[in-house]
């Protein structure tokens, strides 16, 4: 009774302040009428603020400024800040406009004054459009000749151009590229500082960025960080402007029960929003657009960060990183969000620092290691450099119903939903009931042809005694997903335990529909396969395929009532490779129909090919319903799926579900 006396008492003396552009900070804040101006105004009021409390901007106003907590507030009885008025949602900005330009001969224009006190400009927007900075060559990548670990590389294509001072960009494996400054050059060779170990790979590709030397193409720009002067290439002064200027726009470490609500966020030159030990933050209806990184979650505060919200929010243009956890995150929630374009730019990330996962530069929403409790779902994410939705180290995931759409946009050896482990594995995680489709994998500046893009991968991890121990992406289970037209598989399992994935629908996934792959040590072993329909149309993909360092297949406690369904071969007498297998190193190799690997290995006794062949591609199709609610989609033709059912010209979808119809004829009349 005296804690519920104590929470009304303080509800009682809430009070609401309101922001306006055009009002004064010399105001006192509580009415429109006297609305304050300024974010400033806000931060020097912290202390003053009590749980509770409202902070509403005016809709349809600009804001320039970081908010920077002074205090956190009590537990369930947040302060908010929000919008008032009518119209577009308030705007909190790290954009400044430059409008004054001096020519510098060749279609190159500078900035008269310097536009930003920042050692670096990672977001520029002109008339309105996301617009990457200088690069050489514009487009592909230069060829690596020669390198010395990983300090230095020579190139044929550098020809003597002394590009000091700027930055090299280079694929150092298929998954990840480093950005690193160039410290010197000398005829052929440059010079660069890395923070991490990995040495550059001859043959693979790089790019200089970040160099006046580079500007060629129109709207291309370079910042001085000396001058804090912006050129760009332009055949007529440039116009429309828009320069990242803070690098923060919310900036609350340590800081607890936070909730921003309706509000749009544009133009931080790092972070839109810095966590570390935050508790209870909520961020809802919210806009977010040109930002280096959306969320930073940092690890070294000290403390936990519990129930970070993150609900009906709509993202875009996202440099590098949208949503990232570290250690510290504990049961974040992540749901029914619309994002677009993250990490689409070569090379638009931040340059590597000991804070920065640099391994992987671009993601949507990604936890570090250790983070438990990430419930992740309902969300649409459409274009991203990497994986849509990635998680490590972790366990107690939720990762479901999930619209996920053209990952490995930049990068390959990834998926739509990604999990990585090397310490402990994933137990109680699920991930179930999502949309994974058209993951493209990017091989350009590699020679890998091979591991482009999958819709679930469950990768091997680091254990204690090198790659493959103990420690992978372990007692995870996988139901409901609908993958398709991935260019490598439908769901790829990489040296897993005790993984349980059922009632899956995979199709027209360009290698194989499901893919396990044993690579290294005696770890896969306990995996359930059943109830799943692995549905290939290309002749020379495959429904599935094992492939082992061991001398036998022998990772299943259950691998059963299945469906490997080439349905143009299917029933045709020709025993066409819908199952392959490797063993002993993948020396020797079995591409065969269900009766041979049945016979092999025991497996699959309940199993079946489709229910029906046909003759064309054109009488095959998949449909799916991304919707929180059940819904009827209509088809050309009375058709039947590979396990037997028939539809007459209209099916029935459950939310977040899918289905492969073949065609059977004309629709019925009824």
């Amino acid at each position: 009774m005296i804690i519920f006396w104590l929470c009304i008492t303080v509800s009682s003396f809430a009070t609401t302040y309101y922001v306006s552009a055009t009002g004064s900070d010399a105001g006192a804040g509580t009415s429109t009428g006297t609305a304050w101006q300024t974010i400033g105004k806000i931060n020097s009021f912290f202390n003053s603020f009590n749980s509770g409390d409202q902070v509403l901007f005016n809709r349809g106003d600009i804001f320039y400024g970081t908010i920077i907590p002074t205090k956190g507030f009590t537990a369930g009885n947040p302060i908010t800040f929000g919008a008032y008025g009518t119209g577009a949602n308030p705007i909190i900005t790290g954009f400044t406009t430059v409008s004054s330009w001096s020519s510098l001969g060749g279609n190159i224009w500078e900035s008269t004054s310097a536009v930003s006190t920042l050692n670096d400009c990672n977001v520029v927007i002109i008339n309105g459009v996301n617009t990457q900075m200088g690069r050489t060559p514009n487009t592909g990548w230069w060829n690596i000749d020669s390198h010395s670990t990983n300090t230095s590389l020579t190139s044929t294509s550098l020809s003597g151009t002394n590009f000091t001072g700027g930055d090299v960009v280079m694929k150092v494996q298929n998954y990840y590229m480093q950005r690193n400054s160039i410290t010197s050059a000398s005829g052929t060779t440059i010079n660069y500082t890395a923070i991490s170990g990995d040495n550059a790979v001859n043959n693979n590709g790089f790019f200089i960025e970040n160099d006046s030397l580079t500007l060629d193409t129109q709207n291309e720009w370079w910042y001085s960080p000396s001058r804090k002067k912006l050129r760009i290439y332009s055949i007529s002064s440039p116009t429309n402007v828009q320069v990242s200027t803070l690098d923060t726009l919310v900036y609350m470490p340590v800081k607890s029960n936070f909730i921003f609500n309706g509000i749009s966020f544009t133009g931080s030159n790092k972070h839109c929003f810095f966590l570390g030990s935050t508790d209870s933050v909520t961020i809802k209806n919210c806009t977010f657009q040109y930002h280096l990184d959306l969320i930073w979650g940092g690890n070294n505060f000290g403390g936990t960060s519990y129930n970070l919200h993150f609900d009906s929010n709509t993202v875009s243009d996202i440099h590098s990183k949208m949503l990232y956890m570290q250690t510290e995150f504990k049961n974040p929630h992540i749901w029914a969000n619309t994002i677009k374009r993250v990490g689409i730019y070569y090379g638009m990330f931040e340059r590597e620092d000991t804070r920065y996962d640099f391994s992987f530069p671009f993601g949507v929403i990604s936890s570090g290691f250790d983070v438990d409790g990430y419930d992740v779902a309902y969300n649409s994410i459409d274009s991203t450099g990497y994986n849509g939705i990635e998680f490590n180290d972790s366990h107690s995931h939720s990762i479901h119903n999930n619209n996920i759409s053209h990952y490995c946009l930049l990068l390959m050896d990834g998926g739509g939903i990604y999990g990585f482990s090397g310490k402990k594995d994933s137990l109680g995680s699920k991930v179930y009931n999502n949309i994974v489709h058209d993951g493209i994998g990017d091989n350009s500046g590699t020679s890998d042809a091979g591991h482009l893009a999958s819709g679930i991968y469950f990768d091997a991890g680091f254990g204690t005694s090198g790659f493959g121990e103990p420690g992978n992406t372990n007692h995870i289970e996988s139901y409901g997903n609908v993958c398709f037209n991935n260019a490598l598989a439908g769901i790829y399992c990489n040296s897993n335990q005790s993984d349980y994935l059922h009632n899956n629908l995979l199709y027209n996934n360009t290698e194989e529909q499901f893919l396990s792959t044993h690579v290294v040590g005696d770890t896969a072993r306990h995996n359930v396969f059943t109830h799943n329909q692995l549905i290939a149309v290309d002749s020379l993909s495959k429904c599935a395929s094992f492939n082992s360092y061991n001398s036998t297949v022998d990772w299943f406690d259950r691998c059963d009532s299945n469906y490997y369904a080439k349905p143009m071969i299917d029933n045709s007498g020709y025993p066409y490779d819908k199952i392959g297998w490797a063993t002993n190193s993948f020396s020797t190799f079995g591409h065969d129909n269900l009766s041979d690997w049945q016979a092999a290995y025991g497996y699959d006794v309940h199993s079946f090919n489709s229910a029906k062949a046909i003759t064309s591609s054109n009488s095959i199709r998949i449909d799916y319903n991304a919707t929180n609610s059940s819904a009827n989609t209509n088809i050309p033709w009375y058709g039947e799926t590979v396990d037997g059912l028939f539809y007459n010209g209209l099916v029935a979808l459950g939310a977040y579900s899918g289905v492969v119809t073949l065609k059977n004829g004309a629709i019925l009349s009824t």
